[in-house]
C-alpha cells in the first residue's frame, strides 16, 4: 500500500481507538475524573459555567461527540476520506477545550498550570492536536498527489 492510503487508515485506527476511549470514561460509573476527560471544556462551559445546563445534557454531548469520531474513524477505515469534515468537526468540538486550558494559562503562571494541568494537557494533545495535525497532513498529501477521487 502506499502511504497516502496507509496515512488515512492510521488517522481512522487512531480515532477508532480515540472514541472508544472517549465513550468508555463517559460511562464509567460516578462519572470520568476530570483530567482524564478529552472534552473537558465542554463539563466547564455547559454544566459549570454560565449555561449551568446540566450533567445529563453535558454527559449526551460528550457520548454523541464520541460516536461521531468512532464512525468518522470507521470510514476512514473502510477507505472514506472524509478529511475536511473531520477536521471542521475537531476543531468545534476541542475548542471549548482549548479555551479552558488559555484560561487557566492566563489566570495562574505558566509553571503552574504546566505541573497542575499537564495531564489535562497532555490529553488534550493526544486526542485533539496530534489526529488533527495528522488530518491536516493527509489532506496536504492529498492535494498534492490526487489519485483515488474519493470525496475529503
Amino acid at each position: 500500500m502506499k502511504r497516502r492510503i496507509v496515512t488515512p487508515m492510521v488517522l481512522g485506527a487512531y480515532l477508532m481507538v480515540a472514541a472508544l476511549y472517549q465513550i468508555g470514561i463517559y460511562i464509567w460509573h460516578g462519572g470520568p475524573p476530570v483530567d482524564l476527560d478529552p472534552r473537558v471544556g465542554w463539563l466547564v462551559l455547559l454544566g459549570g459555567g454560565p449555561l449551568q445546563l446540566g450533567d445529563h445534557v453535558v454527559k449526551t454531548i460528550e457520548c454523541v461527540s464520541g460516536i461521531w469520531l468512532l464512525c468518522l474513524g470507521g470510514l476512514f477505515v473502510l477507505g472514506r476520506h472524509w478529511l475536511k469534515t473531520y477536521i471542521a468537526s475537531e476543531i468545534l468540538l476541542a475548542a471549548p477545550t482549548l479555551l479552558l486550558l488559555a484560561s487557566y494559562l492566563s489566570s495562574y503562571n505558566v509553571h503552574t498550570v504546566l505541573y497542575q494541568f499537564s495531564r489535562a494537557i497532555y490529553i488534550f494533545v493526544a486526542f485533539s492536536v496530534a489526529p488533527l495535525c495528522l488530518a491536516i497532513y493527509c489532506l496536504r498529501k492529498r492535494r498534492i498527489h490526487p489519485a483515488d477521487g474519493s470525496e475529503d
